[in-house]
């Protein structure tokens, strides 16, 4: 489509907020259109002080500046931009009532070519599920109806430093928890040229910790990497640099600081729900009891921590994928806890959102020590017998004539023929093997295509479900294909 002859694309929702392509479906007018339908819905009921934050990508200052004059449109009582802010500090800053709505500009651990805008407001940070269909419906009004802003005159407002709100937060966290101390460990911290680089590495020298920062400083193509923490190409710097330092924990954070990967100084990637589960059995009782609330899981979480939550009779919340879905149980539940399948953690004792940095506090307080960290992973892996699991992730890429619905029926058959067993989801359909292993396999929302996810003792025979799920929808003559960048070569 030509947007010169027929004006801009709509945004797509995702699972977290809006994304377009730089250029095309993301600009200022985009950008505009969709800030000013979510102001007239979240406004009304939320209030009007306004923070509008932007990563380091191609044109998030520009959609940034742009979206001033809509706030000042919507009779804005406080205007805050804060430059290079962590979505997670603008998380916090909603659940301690220093403002009402936060608008940030980022496509989070999407490419640099991919831009977007999350929207949260209130105490319990990311809008529901009805509130954004409100906000897309009017956006694609607007849209239709070629709406323009006037962004000549300047808007006054107040600007803020990401690294003095960061600051704020850990010292407000730090409060909670007492004395913490990381004194004589080396941590390699790489921020993938996003915005949470630095105020992870300023948390963690404050905690005496010797930090060695790569990525810090956002770049608007985040160094060449995709900046999503899971990629196993977005790791490899940080094991690199982990093992050249002789160091004790490697972390690994996405575009916009709210996904947190940690690595072990053997170079392994842990999942989010092994970390947690480290952390509840080792911290302090006076600290448990701040987190012995209900335990909240998205569908593609693994097995590990599922296991433990069912040996301590601790009640487990399923929700679908994407935080937002967890977001709506951590707020209902005191001292809850959650953990996703892509670095992300929530404690509602601390906020109402995920935060690594919360996290990073908490596991200082258990394991000032760096080392102990990884040996309680691998103990408790042992305990429940899920040693031999192997996380992976893929999306099975098909062709813009290619049927979903037929691709998932295919899918579902082949999982189920090499013997997988069908159980109770709350998104995609996942599936069950003997020894712990599963798979869950679903419509990919921002990418297109299927994601298949799961633990299998031989990471193979997820590239083999797919290869031969492939062979199943040439069979019924609609073409596809599988990204095959990363298969090995035994796959192809």
């Amino acid at each position: 489509m030509d947007i010169g002859d027929q004006g801009p694309l709509p945004l797509a929702a995702s699972a977290d907020g809006w994304r377009g392509l730089v250029g095309e479906s993301f600009n200022e007018t985009t950008a505009s259109l969709l800030a000013d339908s979510a102001l007239e819905v979240l406004c009304p009921q939320f209030g009007r002080r306004i923070l509008i934050a932007y990563d380091g990508r191609v044109a998030s200052k520009d959609a940034a500046e742009a979206i001033l004059h809509v706030a000042r449109n919507h009779g804005a009582e406080q205007l805050v931009l804060a430059p290079h802010l962590p979505t997670p500090i603008a998380a916090a800053m909603l659940f301690n009532n220093q403002v009402d709505v936060a608008i940030i500009v980022t496509a989070s651990h999407n490419p640099a070519s991919w831009n977007g805008v999350k929207f949260k407001a209130g105490q319990c940070g990311s809008v529901s599920g009805q509130l954004e269909k409100q906000i897309d419906m009017g956006f694609k009004r607007s849209v239709a109806r070629g709406e323009k802003f006037d962004n000549a005159v300047a808007v006054p407002h107040i600007e803020l430093s990401s690294d003095r709100l960061a600051k704020d937060h850990c010292d407000h966290l730090r409060s909670k928890l007492g004395n913490i101390l990381w004194a004589g460990q080396r941590i390699v911290i790489d921020g993938l040229g996003g915005v949470a680089g630095t105020p992870i590495a300023d948390l963690c020298r404050s905690l005496g910790a010797e930090v060695m920062l790569i990525g810090g400083v956002p770049t608007e193509h985040f160094d060449g990497y995709q900046p999503d923490p899971t990629l196993i190409a977005s790791q490899e710097r940080c094991q690199h640099e982990l093992k050249k330092h002789d160091g004790q924990l490697g972390i690994v954070l996405d575009g916009d600081g709210d996904r947190i990967v940690l690595i072990g100084r053997d170079g392994q990637v842990w999942q989010g729900q092994e970390v947690l589960a480290a952390l509840l059995s080792t911290l302090p009782q006076d600290v448990c009891e701040r987190l012995s609330g209900p335990l909240i899981v998205t569908s593609s979480t693994g097995a590990l921590i599922r296991q433990m939550a069912d040996k301590l009779g601790r009640q487990v919340v399923e929700t679908p994928i994407g935080f937002k879905h967890i977001v709506e149980h951590l707020n209902r539940m005191p001292n809850s806890i959650a953990v996703g399948a892509v670095g992300d953690y929530g404690f509602q004792h601390f906020g109402s959102d995920r935060d690594p940095f919360a996290l990073l506090i908490l596991l200082a307080k258990a394991f000032p020590k760096l080392q102990e960290l990884g040996n309680t992973i691998c103990n408790l892996r042992k305990q429940y017998k899920t040693e031999n699991l192997q996380w992976f992730e893929k999306r099975w890429e098909l062709s813009p004539d290619a049927s979903l619905l037929v691709a998932e029926r295919v899918l579902g058959e082949t999982v189920r023929n090499a013997g997988g067993v069908s159980t109770p989801c709350k998104d995609g359909r996942r599936y069950e093997f003997p020894n712990s292993q599963w798979v869950l396999t679903r419509p990919s929302t921002t990418e297109g295509g299927i994601r298949l996810y799961g633990e299998l003792e031989e990471p193979e025979q997820g590239y083999t479900l797919l290869a031969d799920a492939q062979l199943g929808l040439e069979y019924h003559r609609v073409p596809s294909t599988i990204d095959k960048t990363h298969l090995p070569k035994e796959a192809i």
